[in-house]
């Protein structure tokens, strides 16, 4: 039912995202390597907890049993979770994990982004980003997303201001969300101006989050999930409550 989706709704930070052996839903992925380049002093920094529970807003998506717990897949006799960036890789592989194992309850569940993150760069599972937005970030055509880096999108003329009057990036996980987003602020405010976009990677940025040098100011990221995502939450919760 929706209950997870709703519980990912209201307080991500509450899921316990620890991956849990599913013997019964287990299949073979060789020869595929979790990459994740962050260290774990990362997570061992004091800015981490807060940055995870701001990351863990965005959701990722995994294949998971009656539990919510992520289907293991084995890699060489170890477990290990999968999590999808796009959301319509993510219902690619729920339907062909259905197709495999027709009497087991499986179903899509998001998982906050920084649990997974973290999980990656543990071992634990692979975080596997857009096909798609490899490809928009400058990647050749079909290349496959395992082991390759999340990409972001940022425009660095398009900062939003906070209230205390810092400036804030957006970071955009859509290439298209983002170049709509620029349109839309060029439109108002100055409809002749060309503002480019650049890609960062999701590793690189926890980086400069996190290290920080003495007497300099951390950047402040605000992370936009793709609009396909939060549309798929959205329509599976009113689906879940129209029944």
């Amino acid at each position: 039912d929706g209950t997870m989706f709703l519980l990912w709704l209201l307080a991500p930070s509450a899921l316990s995202f620890a991956p849990t052996s599913c013997t019964s839903l287990a299949r073979a992925w060789r020869g595929a390597v979790p990459v994740c380049a962050a260290g774990l002093d990362t997570f061992s920094s004091a800015s981490w907890p807060t940055l995870q529970a701001t990351l863990d807003l965005i959701p990722v998506f995994s294949c998971a049993d009656e539990q919510a717990a992520p289907i293991q897949y084995e890699r060489n006799g170890t477990p290990l979770a999968l999590f999808y960036a796009d959301v319509e890789a993510a219902q690619a592989e729920l339907a062909s994990s259905r197709e495999m194992f027709p009497h087991d309850p499986i179903d899509l569940v998001p998982f906050g982004l920084g649990a997974a993150f973290k999980l990656a760069a543990e071992d634990k599972a692979m975080l596997i980003p857009s096909s798609s937005e490899i490809t928009a970030a400058g990647g050749p055509p079909g290349v496959s997303p395992v082991g390759q880096a999340l990409p972001l999108f940022v425009c660095m003329e398009m900062s939003e201001e906070q209230p205390d009057g810092t400036p804030r990036l957006p970071l955009f996980m859509s290439k298209a969300d983002a170049l709509k987003a620029i349109a839309e602020a060029t439109e108002t405010d100055s409809p002749e101006e060309q503002l480019d976009l650049v890609c960062i990677s999701l590793d690189r940025a926890i980086e400069l989050l996190v290290t920080v040098e003495p007497g300099k100011e951390a950047p402040s990221f605000r992370f936009i999930p793709p609009s396909s995502s939060l549309r798929f939450i959205n329509e599976y919760v009113n689906n879940d409550q129209q029944q």
